[in-house]
């Protein structure tokens, strides 16, 4: 098997979102918008582009606003579906601008330019070297033509991968792309049982700060930090879209542990 790993340069920075209001773009979704669905996504692209406008690059999208994840996803919809369906991979997975591609390696690769021209073959001209020098990949559909999407080959790796080993590292890559992508992105759940919260929150400890398994070696109850700081996240998503009553329990068992 051969596995590649790459990422785009400066994604956010580089990429114009008026992209999703053109015609060429459009004609990849069999999609039709009401004149107020129309209007309002006019409008959002329209306030991303007047953010863009007052910033030094006078491009890209603003970091951290979650609806910049749903643009920066769409623009490389077309290189999805380039991979899955020319080059039928063993495994594809995309997080943003961060992509694995796992195959066989039947073609007999020697080096990274020989699989990168394998895959130009296929990719009906949407990559490319960007000049001569080959010192990156310009991923180009008509749709992104005032936008520069390119993954530079010192971020570009490929690794030949043979017998259990190999499979193992694969699985274990793709278990950690599921983890990343999970965590953030999965809408948060409202336990059952709000005595749950407390025990997400604290642990008991031993003196070495490894967690304990009996009462035995506990000498402290000590707050999961890393637990804190996403369980907080998630009541702040419960404070914006549930009634007050819905969760009080909860919210009282959340003070409590904190306390």
């Amino acid at each position: 098997m051969v596995a590649v790993t790459a990422d785009v340069s400066s994604f956010y920075h580089e990429l114009n979102p008026g992209f999703m209001l053109k015609d060429e773009f459009n004609r990849l979704f069999d999609l039709e918008l009401t004149d107020e669905e129309a209007k309002l996504h006019r409008l959002f692209i329209t306030a991303i582009q007047a953010w863009a406008d007052k910033t030094p690059l006078r491009k890209g999208l603003p970091v951290g606003l979650p609806a910049s994840a749903v643009v920066a996803n769409m623009a490389l919809i077309e290189l999805d579906r380039l991979m899955e369906k020319q080059v039928a991979p063993l495994y594809y997975g995309r997080y943003v601008d961060d992509f694995l591609l796992v195959m066989e390696n039947g073609a007999g690769f020697d080096s990274t330019e020989d699989l990168w021209e394998w895959l130009f073959a296929r990719s009906d001209g949407l990559l490319n070297w960007k000049d001569k020098e080959r010192e990156a990949v310009r991923f180009k559909p008509a749709y992104l033509n005032d936008s520069q999407i390119l993954f530079a080959n010192s971020k570009n790796k490929v690794f030949l991968l043979s017998g259990e080993q190999g499979k193992r590292l694969v699985e274990s890559i793709a278990w950690q792309i599921y983890q990343r992508a999970s965590e953030w992105r999965a809408l948060p759940n409202l336990p059952a049982d709000a005595r749950q919260i407390g025990t997400d929150l604290v642990a008991a400890v031993q003196k070495d700060g490894e967690a304990a398994d009996n009462l035995r070696k506990t000498a402290a109850l000590t707050m999961r930090r890393a637990g804190f700081a996403i369980k907080l996240r998630d009541f702040e998503a419960y404070e914006r879209d549930l009634p007050p009553e819905i969760w009080q329990a909860h919210r009282h068992a959340f003070f409590r542990a904190f306390i």
